[in-house]
């Protein structure tokens, strides 16, 4: 690097801000992509020009003056990030203060450390009832009886404690999944002692919907398909890998339990009345939007657009097995565009949590257990339900983005 380049304390000062923010907003869950393209438009509002190469493993900082080649480079190993849609939001103010010219980068640096240092806007208590809402929620969605459904909230609340020993105890932090699929499956199975007739395949479903990478597995063939190759693969690769964790887990802990004691075959269960559907589909938009700590004002927003979400897989679920996710997601990404526009909040805070209720992670781990039980011809046909729910999914955002634009990149 020649002599005086970047000397001056400003450019300076603005460099480490870009850093800063980067690796804030992807702890914080944003997209490879939309972080990218946020990180290039507050580089140019503090008169600087940059490439940012960003994957869920590192972000790569490439940063230059106007009409000068010469480039500051940083590159920055990342975590793996969680979701904290209070904090993406409280850097979205940041970005859009840096752009407007209300927030100097000094104003930002303190801006930032307060978004860091504040509390969660929901505790333990709050998160585990996320936890036991997702798996009641996804349970009645799944057409359980209502003792499974009660089950299932327990399986999910028994995923949230292996989370937060996890998350005391580092050693085990990479085996989250491995541990909550053998826990939840012997749940399962000790239910079904104790209640024969329990449906244990879909509680095991149910009480894992929070650890689904539906969400990743989306977001990594939405991001090939923009051409980021590294970060498509890398999401893709986290989120099979996740797969197979489960499903290690869980047919660990039905075999070691099933050689105990027989389990007796599911009784069928009449599907719940409308209503039940669809009070139960806000009670699992509510659970993610605790999971997901989404501010409370934004909480009613994030209601609607899982209802959005919910009615266009119910007009669509009629139709074949993708056209539900392809309606859900075109009316989702529609209301989280009109959300955007109308209260200048990224569309993540909606559409995070609405995409999660289309859980296409839940079909691949069918298609999975397919293949340990009937055949890998069974199994690729699940599995191309879920690759086709995946790609429905991606098709109804990006038409929703061609009907109506937001001007959010988050």
């Amino acid at each position: 690097m020649p002599d005086g380049y970047f000397d001056d304390p400003k450019h300076e000062e603005a460099f480490r801000f870009l850093i800063d923010m980067g690796t804030l907003a992807h702890s914080y869950g944003i997209s490879s992509h939309r972080l990218a393209s946020m990180l290039e438009k507050v580089a140019g509002s503090v008169g600087l020009m940059g490439k940012f190469e960003v994957t869920p493993a590192s972000i790569l900082f490439v940063v230059w003056f106007p009409k000068d080649r010469r480039q500051r480079i940083h590159f920055a190993p990342m975590p793996s990030p969680g979701f904290d849609l209070t904090r993406v939001n409280g850097l979205f103010e940041i970005r859009a203060g840096i752009e407007n010219g209300s927030l100097t980068i000094r104003q930002a640096f303190a801006a930032m450390d307060d978004v860091k240092t504040q509390p969660p806007a929901f505790g333990p208590l709050l998160v585990g009832l996320g936890y036991a809402l997702c798996g009641a929620g996804f349970g009645v969605l799944l057409n359980l009886g209502w003792m499974d459904v009660f089950f299932s909230a327990v399986a999910s609340l028994a995923v949230f404690a292996v989370v937060l020993l996890c998350r005391s105890w580092p050693q085990c932090g990479g085996q989250i999944e491995l541990i909550s699929g053998l826990l939840v499956a012997s749940l399962a199975v000790l239910f079904g002692f104790i209640f024969p007739g329990s449906n244990h395949i879909s509680v095991i479903l149910a009480g894992l919907v929070v650890l689904l990478p539906g969400y990743s597995l989306t977001l990594g063939i939405a991001e090939l398909s923009l051409g980021k190759i590294s970060s498509g693969l890398q999401r893709l690769t986290a989120g099979t890998l996740t797969l197979l964790n489960l499903f290690i887990g869980a047919t660990i802990g039905l075999a070691l339990l099933s050689h105990v004691h027989s389990i007796a075959p599911p009784l069928p269960s009449s599907p719940p009345d409308t209503i039940w559907v669809w009070l139960f589909a806000v009670l699992l938009v509510a659970g993610l939007a605790f999971v997901f700590q989404v501010r409370p004002r934004d909480f009613i927003w994030v209601l609607l657009a899982g209802l959005v979400a919910h009615f266009g897989v119910s007009l669509g679920s009629g139709l074949g097995f993708w056209q539900g996710s392809f309606l859900g997601a075109l009316g989702v990404g529609v209301f989280a565009s009109i959300f955007s526009t109308m209260r200048h909040q990224p569309t993540s805070t909606v559409l995070i949590p609405a995409v999660m209720v289309l859980v296409p992670g839940a079909t691949a781990l069918r298609g999975l257990r397919s293949v340990a039980l009937d055949g890998v011809t069974s199994g690729l046909t699940t599995e191309w339900q879920a690759l086709a729910n995946i790609g429905a999914i991606i098709a109804g955002l990006l038409v929703a983005s061609a009907v109506i634009s937001s001007k959010s990149t988050q």
